[in-house]
Formats: C-alpha cells, structure tokens, sequence
C-alpha cells in the first residue's frame, strides 16, 4: 500500500504526522476479549518460555531497531530540508515526539549556522523520541560526511536516537542508548551537494563506535 505523501514543512509551527497508535512503546491494554482461563492461561506461558528459549538458541539478541514508521519520518523531513540546507550552507533541525493520542508530532524546524543548531520541542508532544538535522553544505577540507562526536554525545545524554544527513547525501542514525553511529542508506540517497566530491576523504565505514568518532575527530 502506498504511503501518503507527508505534510508540507512549518518552519513556526508543529505538525502531527503519522499515526503511531500501534507504536510498541505504548502500553497495551486488554479488551475483555483478551481475557484467557487461568488453565489455558499456564500452559500457554510454559509454551511462550519454551518457544523464547528455542528462539535465544537460533539467533542472536541484538539491540531493539528503530521503529520503521520513525525512520520513514525522519528521512522524510530531512530530504525536505536538504536543498535549503545545502543552498544556505547551515544546519536545519528539529525534533520528533509522540502526543497523548500515540501520534509522531514533528517541533519547529530550527535554522542554525554552518556548524550547530537547537532544537526546539514540539509543544504537544509527552515525550521525545528522535531529532533530526542536516549538515549543511559541501565545505572543502571540513569532514562532515559523517555525525561528528558531538552529534554522538547529545544523543548520548539524552538517551534518544537522531538522524542526520550530510551534503553527500547520506542518512545516519546515530543511537544514544548504544553509543554508534550507522549509516542507513547513502551516498546520494537524500539530496546532495554537486559540490561534493566522493573519496576525497578516506573509505567511510558504514558504523563507528564512540571511541572511533573520537579517533576520527583528532
């Protein structure tokens, strides 16, 4: 099914977006239908521990993904922003939250310099769940292809993922909770600088850890 085009971007205003109803971070209330017999509700459980138990043994545990839905949002707003970043030479951000009804509301997109922006709230959001910012334009010798330790650390203290695309067109998501950045499709996958030159600096890996972003970063 086709997803419906996004709402045109308020530069001063918040906008909901995407219905998040299903979104598996709000609490699950049963109906009085989901009312199992305690009998049936024990043998249950023990086949639900002994189906984990086989699924532990078969993959390996890995770190919860983002969900799609806000992924899809997040590359949306920032494929919007991405021409007037690049024309201006300026980082554009925002920040995504979810409000009483389990709906994504997208806060003020905020204009900030060549290196740095703030991030405002969305006013009906109960909590933040991402932010989002471009990277400006194509500036010789300046390596921003990829999020900076800053970028990392801001997640870092918040506990929040965030979503960045460069003047090469790549979007990143750098998670908070474990500490890494990842490339998530890219170069040339957003808008992008015809000013940019891919390979002027070394092979971009596709994830680097905290202590990697401070070693690229000396």
């Amino acid at each position: 099914m086709a997803r419906p085009d996004p709402p045109p971007l308020d530069f001063s205003q918040e906008t909901p977006t995407l219905d998040h109803s299903a979104s598996p971070n709000l609490p699950f209330m049963p109906s009085p239908t989901h009312v199992i017999p305690l009998v049936r509700l024990a043998s249950l459980s023990l086949r639900l521990m002994l189906l984990t138990m086989l699924a532990c043994l078969a993959w390996p545990v890995t770190a919860m993904a983002q969900p799609r839905g806000e992924t899809d949002l997040a590359r949306e707003l920032l494929h919007d922003m991405q021409a007037r970043s690049i024309r201006e030479s300026r980082e554009f951000c925002g920040m995504i939250g979810i409000d009483a009804q389990g709906r994504y509301v997208v806060g003020p997109i905020s204009r900030g310099t060549a290196a740095r922006c703030a991030f405002r709230r969305p006013r009906t959001a109960k909590r933040i769940v991402a932010s989002f910012h471009t990277h400006g334009g194509y500036l010789p010798d300046y390596d921003n292809e990829v999020p900076s330790i800053i970028d990392l650390e801001s997640e870092r203290a918040t506990g929040l993922r965030g979503y960045v695309a460069t003047p090469g067109g790549r979007f990143w998501l750098v998670d908070g909770e474990t500490s890494r950045v990842t490339l998530i499709c890219g170069p040339k996958c957003l808008p992008w600088d015809p000013r940019y030159t891919q390979g002027e600096f070394e092979t971009i890996a596709r994830s680097y850890s905290r202590q990697q972003l401070f070693e690229r970063a000396r």
